[in-house]
């Protein structure tokens, strides 16, 4: 597959994930977080292959990235897969929530565009 249909995907998977998070943050309603965390688990295994994908194809085509940012990308991922706990126990109020996903997300994002340029050789 195309290297531009990973990143669709890719991106499609993000939407969800913030889409889902806000929902049960923001939500009273039990079934709604129920639909919200199924979401988020999707939304979480799209991410996950789409990016491994991506990362593969291209070190196929000779992009190199720095070892820590692989890392990196995936503690990030498994602290936006925690915050489903938080967000739904109510550990933390929404707001704090919100915040704390669109730092996580703003991180991810600046790795993704401008990873590479940090500790590549």
């Amino acid at each position: 597959m195309d290297i531009q249909v990973y990143n669709i995907i890719h991106i499609l998977g993000i939407m969800a994930l913030f889409m889902a998070l806000g929902g049960v943050a923001a939500s009273e309603c039990d079934k709604c977080k129920k639909l919200g965390a199924i979401l988020h688990g999707i939304a979480l295994l799209l991410i996950l292959v789409s990016g491994f994908a991506m990362f593969a194809k291209l070190g196929t085509m000779g992009v190199k990235y720095p070892g820590w940012w692989l890392g990196a990308k995936i503690a990030i991922l498994i602290a936006m897969g925690g915050m489903l706990t938080v967000a739904k126990r109510r550990l933390l109020p929404c707001g704090a929530v919100v915040g704390i996903l669109l730092a996580l997300g703003a991180i991810a994002a600046f790795l993704g565009v401008y990873g590479r340029t940090f500790g590549a050789e």
